[in-house]
């Protein structure tokens, strides 16, 4: 830009600054300035001022703009705000870039409706939410989340004997300090339906309810609990917090809502992982990392399944914005879940108050940019050679067999349309049929061709038969193994010379 522009851009912001007259009351006891501030100067400040000008301990020009006080003392320059003179305000002058010293924001100028609306606030008086703005630390450091954790003193109680372990003295003496007291223990019935409900999701049997209330032993219920602990069902019902938490489905989502092939085998292991007790820093490892272990079993190849739980669209409008937006719904899963923390939020600017960058972020991305969704491209069989085996012989058996149905339906469907135009001749005089071609077969031929035969008359056909009334189907043609599909017919034709055959599709696409 040429020096005479930016001067003329700098004079006309001055102008816009000096003429700028107030419009709202300046009587901060009302209620509309303040709302002002909460509505629209607060989202300003705290999205272009406060990583500066915050809370933390070291602040940039010794200016906090976190209350009013601290704007009207202001910092190294003097104060920030001149209620009696608005205009010659030194903040006006800082994000109207009129310093040559400094400008504020520094990394770029407010849009022009950012700067009438701290005019707009200046004018008025700079009201402020009374209680402030809530302090961003500088640092992890002074942050509750990530303060160490301190084992509190266990508190003295005015009647101990309720208390059976620590947890219960903490309640207790809640209760006791509100002048409350526990209510009477809970029934043996109440007992048993509670764990059942907590640990399985299931109601206890008639017989298990009368088998716990006729055992007296101190530790009925302590068995109890066990026998629940180690029932299949417990995994079954805690397992699906677990699913709910790395959304999980057995569909990609999005219009066609494909399946994703063998996503059971991820939720079978997160169900026999809860049933087994197994350590949760083993169990996060599996998930995050299976295919990298020390020991890499089928167990931990399936684990690895998680990072395919999240949607997924196949025809998107955008294909790279899509593929960061599916990279970015593992990378903000594995942080809320995982970690307990809001990591998403950094893929467009560095966290507020969460030790986290966006350089952070896009290093954790990059672990998990060799991701594919699976729909593009076939799982890895990861069985032994037995099972393989197994399977493939598993696999041709019931393709054989689905074959075989379909043949045979065809053969029905064909059968039934010529009893059912036999028996119904004045329905299908409405159907148009050509006088020319009569006497229409079709032969059902299945086999694997590199190249399809000269002639299929030296062939054994599948299924074979005549067809109704010049209608047939074509829906053979849509299996996925080679077919082939003969039709036969007399044809008259009332002279000799070229003719076109045109064929008629209803109900589908030729």
């Amino acid at each position: 830009m040429h020096s005479r522009s930016v001067k003329l851009f700098l004079i006309l912001a001055f102008v816009f600054l000096s003429s700028f007259r107030p419009v709202f009351s300046q009587d901060l006891s009302v209620d509309e300035p303040i709302d002002f501030f909460d509505t629209q100067v607060k989202s300003i400040l705290e999205q272009n001022c406060f990583r500066c000008h915050g809370a933390g301990k070291e602040i940039k020009g010794g200016l906090r703009l976190t209350n009013r006080e601290n704007i009207l003392e202001g910092g190294d320059s003097g104060p920030a705000v001149s209620l009696e003179n608005p205009a010659q305000s030194f903040l006006l002058e800082m994000i109207g870039y009129r310093q040559e010293t400094a400008e504020m924001p520094p990394d770029g100028r407010l849009n022009d409706t950012q700067i009438e609306t701290l005019a707009k606030w200046v004018y008025m008086g700079i009201p402020y939410t009374t209680t402030g703005v809530e302090p961003i630390p500088e640092t992890d450091v002074d942050y509750w989340a990530y303060l160490p954790v301190n084992r509190p003193k266990v508190p003295s109680l005015q009647n101990p004997n309720w208390v059976k372990n620590p947890i219960d003295a903490f309640i207790l003496a809640n209760l006791e300090e509100n002048g409350l007291t526990p209510v009477a223990s809970a029934s043996k019935l109440t007992l048993i339906r509670r764990g059942y409900y907590d640990l399985t999701g299931l109601p206890p049997s008639p017989d298990a309810v009368e088998a716990f209330l006729n055992d007296t032993s101190p530790n009925a219920y302590e068995k109890l609990l066990d026998k629940l602990l180690a029932s299949p069902r417990y995994g079954e019902k805690w397992g699906r917090h677990w699913l709910d938490l790395v959304r999980y489905a057995e569909t990609n989502g999005y219009e066609r809502d494909g399946e994703k092939p063998f996503a059971w085998r991820y939720r079978d292991y997160v169900i026999d992982s809860f049933n087994k007790d197994k350590p949760y820093n083993q169990f996060i490892k599996e998930q995050l990392a299976g295919d990298e272990l020390d020991v890499v079993t089928n167990e931990t190849i399936i684990a690895t399944g998680y990072q395919r739980l999240g949607v997924w669209d196949d025809e998107p409008a955008d294909r790279k914005l899509a593929r960061y937006d599916y990279l970015d719904d593992i990378v903000s899963t594995t942080g809320q879940v995982m970690l307990g923390m809001t990591i998403g939020c950094a893929r467009c600017h560095d966290h507020k108050i969460d030790p986290i960058s966006t350089k952070d972020y896009y290093s954790l991305l990059a672990f998990f940019h060799d991701i594919t969704p699976h729909s593009r491209e076939p799982l890895v069989d990861i069985g032994t050679p037995e099972q393989r085996a197994e399977h493939a012989q598993e696999v041709a058996e019931k393709e054989l067999a689905e074959q075989k149905l379909q043949d045979e339906m065809f053969e029905k469907q064909e059968n039934f349309k010529i009893e059912f135009t036999s028996a119904e001749p004045e329905i299908m005089a409405n159907y148009h049929t050509t006088a020319y071609m009569t006497d229409l077969t079709y032969r059902f031929y299945r086999q694997t061709w590199d190249k399809l035969p000269d002639s299929f008359d030296e062939l054994q056909p599948d299924a074979s038969g005549p067809i109704a009334h010049g209608y047939f189907s074509l829906r053979p043609a849509s299996r996925p193994t080679e077919i082939g599909l003969v039709f036969v017919a007399k044809l008259t034709v009332p002279e000799d010379g070229a003719y076109t055959f045109y064929i008629d599709s209803r109900g589908g696409s030729m």
